[in-house]
């Protein structure tokens, strides 16, 4: 998690309300999207993930 991430979710915190939930959720899925797009890539390029799933 970047710190901008957690500032932003804590702003959201502070002004709770539907849209700013949609908007974390948006960016978690963001963040999810960002974290699977580069384990993709670990796995074509062999990567730890690939050889810990070899073992």
């Amino acid at each position: 998690m970047s710190s901008s991430f957690n500032q932003k979710a804590r702003e959201l915190l502070h002004s709770w309300n539907i849209v700013n939930v949609m908007t974390l959720l948006d960016e978690v899925d963001k963040l999810e999207a960002r974290e699977l797009r580069s384990r993709k890539f670990s796995i074509l390029n062999g990567g730890p993930v690939c050889t810990v799933a070899r073992k």
